[in-house]
């Protein structure tokens, strides 16, 4: 895939996308950016560390955090953008609304993370007449701020059918350059962190039958308490995810350098 003139193959990957939040009530605090000044000491950061590409959002996904007004979220993000792009660095743009996307494509994003998953008869329309390349990511309910309780026991059964709908209505609006993402770093009213984890296990377990429907893959790492669990996280999304997202890649690339054979980009 060829995101801003630069291969992402999965040869050189698993690529870092480096998170900046440009939202204070995000709950994590250690990745949130006040400005376009300290979004880029952040991002210089990231890429020092491994990232290859600064996903920015401005609206948490944190079902319960407020949900901005639109034109807040754009005031938000679109400056950030424009300096980020200014100073060079490959970018992503977070958000489920299709106003806020097109506006963040104006401002020079190089890649959409469509947070509602391509549901949006608007978002699919902005996407489509842009053409660029999209991160698609389950998720159970309208939007992340608006979320489903799915079979947490056997998630593949509702994240397949869900993605292979989504790569049909891509392919539908004539976008080929998708790549996506189980949903495992959404969180859901009512589960508790214990049987989130258990969940994310049988996601990630199961990614070859992600891998199997042809489109590169993305995998949200959970934040875990010591190297020893982020590397058995590692261990198993090795040579099935081409992009992983991070707040920290530094711990990242720990684990993954402990991976023989795992560089990450």
């Amino acid at each position: 895939m060829i995101i801003s003139g630069r291969a992402f193959d999965a040869d050189s990957g698993p690529h870092v996308l480096g998170v900046v939040n440009l939202s204070p009530e995000s709950p994590n605090q250690d990745s949130i950016a006040e400005d376009s000044r300290s979004a880029l000491k952040r991002a210089e950061w990231l890429v020092a560390n491994g990232a290859a590409i600064i996903d920015v959002g401005a609206q948490s996904s944190y079902f319960e955090a407020p949900l901005l007004p639109e034109d807040e979220e754009i005031a938000r993000l679109t400056p950030v953008i424009r300096s980020l792009k200014g100073a060079g660095f490959t970018v992503s743009a977070d958000t489920f609304r299709s106003s806020v996307a097109a506006e963040a494509i104006a401002a020079g994003a190089d890649l959409v993370n469509d947070s509602d998953g391509f549901q949006q008869p608007e978002m699919m329309q902005t996407l489509a007449r842009w053409g660029g390349p999209i991160v698609v990511p389950f998720i159970s309910g309208a939007s992340p701020h608006d979320p489903d309780p799915f079979n947490f026991d056997d998630p593949m059964s509702d994240i397949l059918p869900f993605l292979r709908g989504a790569l049909d209505r891509a392919a539908s609006a004539g976008l080929r350059e998708i790549i996506l993402d189980p949903g495992t770093g959404y969180r859901y009213p009512g589960v508790s962190p214990a049987a989130k984890e258990r969940y994310q296990l049988r996601v990630y377990r199961a990614l070859p039958e992600l891998a199997a429907l042809g489109r590169p893959l993305l995998v949200a790492l959970p934040r875990k308490d010591s190297l020893h669990r982020t590397l058995e996280l590692v261990r198993m999304i090795a040579g099935h995810a081409d992009f992983v997202r991070a707040h920290d890649p530094t711990v990242l690339r720990a684990a993954a350098a402990a991976v023989r054979g795992v560089p990450l980009g």
